[in-house]
């Protein structure tokens, strides 16, 4: 009540300097309720322009993915007399054929703008289901499941019409447990490869032959793995998160290269490879390391003995601006990924101890301990990869 009286004078403020101010009053309303209903645009688009029209009415321009912030708005501006009128594109665009689709390679990479010299901002993995918000030229600007946002080639995309998301939940899948892997047209190590696989990928099961399962990717191509390289989706988004199974997953990608942007096996960035080790035991975290910062946050960060397995480790100039993130292994020890994944100790005593990083450890988080917990989702919980309806 008193942010609404607050801003009710305010607005009469702006009503009466109109003249003076202009525009620019009413955008700065605008960008504040932004700021303060969706302040991380690394997960929502909103792209709004405020015009003064000759008759001094307003006209609202751009495209969204969260119109509750228009909404509010509006009735504000109404409230003070002021007519709006809203030609904001509401996304997913409404000319698209197809708003979900599911990734079809191994791994596709995510960029912050629709071409390739872009920085990329992320990466996503085969199987992933995925929300497609609008399309430019040969380029989708997607959303993932923890949320992110990120443009992608359409060729690593395949488009799904209405009623295939939900016969893809209802399907047998079954997810990559290798490293790496290899689809073939045949059961036989010498047959042609159709496709690689990576760790976390999501492929649906056609029928076992021996050592070998048939299987059929997103874009409905099908070949062959073997059968020891693959688990069943059901057993795997059921299991219970566990802090030694996460911190085994991180160590299987010791040496593998530091990429930015990534997110799977073929090269992580530190906040890449802490998704990718709480993602192979069913849980969806957030995308960014001072995302994930954000989540269960300890308060003490001072007394390293009292780390647990599974913690976060953030580092940065201040807890508000993180900028690395590792995963504690326990013992002193943690994993990061830092030029490649590698160890290193919070023991000042220890010979691998980085005194410039460690003194720079402003935050931990302990998920485990706080689920459930906002900005982290179990995958089976998660509506794109089941149909939680059938639960209810």
């Amino acid at each position: 009540m008193q942010r609404n009286r607050t801003w009710q004078l305010l607005l009469l403020l702006i009503i009466a300097s109109a003249t003076a101010w202009g525009q620019p009053a009413y955008q700065q309303r605008l960008d504040s309720l932004q700021k303060e209903l969706i302040p991380d645009l690394r997960i929502a688009v909103f792209q709004v322009s405020v015009l003064t029209k000759p008759d001094g009415s307003l006209l609202l321009r751009g495209e969204t993915d969260t119109p509750e912030v228009l909404a509010l708005f509006v009735e504000e501006m109404q409230r003070a007399g002021i007519a709006v009128a809203d030609s904001v594109v509401r996304l997913p665009d409404p000319a698209l054929a197809a708003p979900w689709g599911l990734v079809c390679l191994s791994v596709i990479n995510m960029r912050a703008e629709p071409r390739y010299s872009a920085e990329m901002v992320s990466q996503a993995l085969m199987g992933t289901p995925v929300q497609i918000l609008k399309k430019r030229g040969g380029w989708l600007l997607i959303q993932t499941p923890d949320r992110y946002l990120g443009w992608v080639d359409n060729d690593g995309v395949f488009l799904l019409k209405a009623g295939q998301l939900a016969q893809w939940q209802k399907a047998d899948r079954r997810m990559v447990t290798e490293t790496l892997t290899l689809v073939r047209q045949s059961p036989s190590r010498q047959a042609a490869v159709i496709s690689d696989l990576v760790l976390g990928n999501l492929v649906v099961a056609v029928a076992r032959k021996g050592r070998w399962t048939e299987i059929e990717l997103p874009d409905q191509r099908k070949g062959y793995v073997e059968t020891r390289t693959i688990s069943r989706f059901s057993t795997f988004s059921n299991q219970q998160p566990d802090a030694g199974k996460i911190v085994e997953t991180a160590a299987s990608m010791t040496g593998f290269p530091y990429l930015w942007g990534g997110t799977s096996v073929k090269g992580v960035d530190c906040s890449g490879m802490v998704k990718i080790a709480f993602f192979m035991n069913g849980l969806i975290i957030p995308r960014d390391a001072s995302q994930q910062a954000q989540v269960a946050p300890l308060p003490d960060t001072t007394g390293w003995r009292s780390f647990q397995p599974g913690d976060l480790l953030f580092f940065g100039p201040s807890p508000d601006r993180i900028i690395h993130v590792g995963l504690y292994a326990g013992n002193g020890r943690y994993v990061h990924a830092s030029g490649k994944v590698k160890w290193n100790s919070t023991d000042p005593s220890a010979p691998d101890y980085l005194h410039e990083q460690n003194k720079n450890l402003v935050k931990v988080s302990r998920y485990l301990a706080n689920l459930p917990s906002a900005g982290v989702v179990p995958v089976k919980n998660h509506p794109w990869y089941f149909d939680l309806s059938q639960n209810q």
